[in-house]
């Protein structure tokens, strides 16, 4: 009796999707796979999905940004001055990215023409929240940085070791960060004067023996499920951070980078290598602009 008691821990352990209440055949097709999406897109940086069912391509090391429209077509949108880095939309369809080396985080209107929003901040990933406060993770400092409407830095934390990609919650009362090092993604109440708290190691990743926990992106979709663009592919996991599985990568590259898009928000686009990927859900994901719906 305990030795099955002990098989069967192990395969809880090794498959707790099977235990789920939201397993992947909730959000995938039958019969749908990624596709490759045709276009020129070495060294992907980050992705973006806008409000109206874009998403937005920084690639060829962040010096070009292209834009999917919601038809799946390609579009060349803007040459920043400088290498960008995390992408995000605002709730007004501006894009926002961070830009390392000149230590700012800029915006780029409709026709792709940048203004600088916040200066002297080594930024390497954004999320945006509704009513515009900025959340950024300066892996240097291994901090996150808000910034309000009026453009004042605020350090909210300095706890997450090479703080990377982050995200929000649906309801926007959560910030979601991943980091280099953790064996989880770290999640933080959002206080009512934007400081964070609360600290909580929410979603336990799956990762191999001896590598580290790279998640450089993720996004959310309409029933709060949370997608992180892993080494092993997009792990998903439900509203209560259990996991609900992997979505394995096309390739044996690590996923980059994450962003649903589309005329009905339910194609998942993912970087994988140096290839961009397309897969049509059950799953639907959140406009930028809605998100705090």
């Amino acid at each position: 009796m305990l030795r099955v008691l002990a098989v069967f821990v192990l395969l809880w352990a090794v498959f707790p999707a099977a235990a789920q209440d939201m397993p992947l055949s909730l959000v995938l097709l039958p019969g749908e796979t990624w596709q490759l999406v045709p276009g020129d897109s070495p060294t992907v940086a980050d992705l973006a999905g806008g409000p109206n069912g874009d998403v937005y391509l920084a690639h060829h090391e962040g010096q070009q940004i292209d834009r999917i429209d919601r038809e799946g077509k390609r579009h060349a949108f803007a040459r920043p001055s400088a290498p960008v880095k995390g992408l995000a939309c605002a709730p007004d369809g501006r894009l926002y990215a961070c830009q390392p080396l000149k230590k700012r985080i800029i915006a780029l209107d409709a026709k792709g023409q940048e203004s600088v929003l916040v200066e002297d901040l080594p930024a390497q990933y954004l999320a945006v929240t509704r009513n515009g406060s900025i959340y950024a993770t300066v892996p240097t400092e291994n901090a996150i940085y808000r910034m309000g409407r009026d453009g004042k830095k605020q350090r909210v934390d300095q706890s997450t070791p090479t703080a990377l990609g982050v995200t929000l919650w649906r309801d926007q009362g959560t910030l979601v960060v991943g980091d280099m090092e953790g064996l989880n993604l770290t999640a933080f109440r959002i206080d009512k004067d934007g400081t964070l708290s609360a600290r909580e190691q929410y979603y336990a990743l799956r990762r191999r023996v001896g590598e580290d926990g790279l998640v450089p992106s993720m996004t959310v979709d309409s029933a709060d499920r949370l997608y992180a663009a892993t080494r092993e592919g997009v792990q998903v996991f439900d509203p209560t951070g259990r996991m609900s599985g992997v979505l394995l990568r096309p390739e044996r590259q690590p996923v980059r980078a994450v962003a649903f898009g589309g005329a009905d928000l339910d194609r998942l686009y993912i970087a994988c290598g140096n290839k961009l990927y397309v897969r049509k859900m059950k799953a639907k994901g959140v406009a930028a602009a809605a998100k705090a719906q």
